[in-house]
């Protein structure tokens, strides 16, 4: 890509000094000649100049230099086939003059497409965050309400408020999933993570949904890296082995440190992953909804792995698929860590988190 480098003014005077160099040397004008030629073209592809200035500069160096070489040619100093170069040279560089600008015009097009591209993008993001902030104030309202219906009501119209509260739920966790697609993208900073007390906060949160036996073990410490979209990739995990176990099921969320990087994911006692599913999810990146979507009505749309396999590999992770100790799936992303991360050597935390005595939100 061009830049104004403000390269005319000292071509300017390599011009000049080719020129005068050319009607110093009789006999020897070719050389100077070639190499104002050779001049104007390299500072023509490294600056950006308008077209006028660039076919009058090549116009009054043609003239000029054409009329040396013709008076050289008439006095004998150099053969009249010489002068066939006044043409040729000018020929030439006006067809790079005009593929370097048909090159500029073409960028400029892909710039200002790439820019409107970007414009819209941010707009849709904009209209997405809207949206689903604007919608859970009012699920939050109905929500209030159903359930101080439910403190009353009795009978078929108690069966009724919980298919209420219960859809409610569902579009609570949709708007979740939403935002959470978003900042899969967001552009965050990195910054001192506590692995080990992140991985606990995101137990105690669901924790209070979804009665499971919640383990913790986690001994990564410190790291460098980008918290939110840590948080996000393991909430995803947790939701799908949430949705994949039952009341009393084990569901352990870890996190440990691993030469250069950190590994960190969700293992479960559920029903866990078929061969073929395993193997799909460990292939490439296009069969992992696949893996999930297709053969499992529970799983939805399978766009939830397939982001956080996404922001994994962007950063040269991966993210992989087994069956777990406790007998059911285990998904583990692995990342890279920065060399500013701090080393605390602690043995591994292993917490149990007792089941909440409220019934999980479905």
């Amino acid at each position: 890509m061009r830049r104004n480098l403000n390269l005319f003014v000292p071509w300017l005077f390599w011009g000049t000094a080719c020129a005068v160099a050319m009607w110093f040397v009789p006999g020897r004008e070719t050389v100077p000649y070639h190499l104002g030629y050779a001049g104007l073209a390299v500072a023509f592809g490294l600056d950006v100049w308008s077209t006028r200035r660039t076919y009058v500069t090549l116009a009054v160096y043609t003239v000029i230099t054409g009329v040396i070489l013709l008076m050289r040619a008439a006095d004998g100093h150099i053969h009249w086939a010489q002068t066939t170069e006044i043409p040729f040279m000018t020929l030439l560089l006006g067809l790079m003059i005009w593929h370097v600008g048909h090159r500029d015009a073409a960028l400029r097009v892909n710039r200002e497409m790439a820019e409107r591209d970007r414009e819209q993008v941010a707009r849709r993001e904009r209209l997405v965050r809207l949206t689903s902030h604007e919608m859970r104030t009012p699920l939050t309202i109905m929500a209030g309400y159903v359930d101080l219906l439910r403190s009353t009501e009795t009978g078929p119209v108690l069966n009724d408020l919980d298919v209420v509260r219960e859809e409610i739920d569902r579009l609570d966790r949709a708007c979740d999933r939403l935002l959470r697609m978003i900042r899969f993208h967001d552009d965050l900073p990195q910054q001192q993570v506590d692995l080990d007390r992140l991985m606990q906060d995101i137990v105690d949160r669901w924790s209070i949904v979804a009665p499971r036996d919640w383990q913790v073990t986690s001994a990564a410490g410190v790291v460098d890296t980008h918290e939110e979209r840590v948080k996000v990739c393991v909430d995803t995990l947790v939701e799908n082995a949430v949705r994949y176990t039952e009341e009393g099921d084990t569901i352990r969320v870890f996190a440990r440190r691993e030469g250069a990087g950190m590994s960190l994911g969700v293992a479960d006692s559920g029903s866990g992953f078929s061969p073929e599913q395993v193997a799909a999810f460990n292939g490439p990146q296009d069969l992992v909804a696949d893996a999930s979507s297709n053969q499992d009505p529970r799983a939805r749309t399978g766009l939830g792995l397939s982001l956080v396999r996404e922001i994994v590999e962007s950063r040269q992770g991966r993210l992989e698929a087994g069956v777990a100790p406790e007998g059911g799936a285990l998904v583990t992303l692995t990342l890279p860590i920065s060399d500013r991360s701090p080393v605390r050597a602690e043995p591994p935390r292993s917490v149990a988190v007792a089941e909440p005595a409220e019934p999980a939100l479905r």
